[in-house]
């Protein structure tokens, strides 16, 4: 793991920059074909699951 997690007295935009890049990292050493891999979240793949982190970071940033 190159980023290591956020403090709690971390800024909050800087903290949520910190691990969208993690994320960013394991999605890349995932590959693309396991986007369709099922999660532990019923009904939802890997796909699925990151557009969904991918939205609420955006609003997130916009709130």
């Amino acid at each position: 793991m190159t980023n290591p997690p956020p403090s709690e007295t971390e800024d909050p935009h800087a903290a949520l920059a910190a691990l969208s890049a993690r994320v960013d990292e394991l999605v890349e050493a995932a590959g693309s074909d396991r986007w369709h891999t099922a999660t532990p979240a019923a009904g939802w793949d890997v796909a699925m699951q990151i557009a969904h982190l991918a939205w609420t970071d955006e609003v997130s940033v916009t709130a």
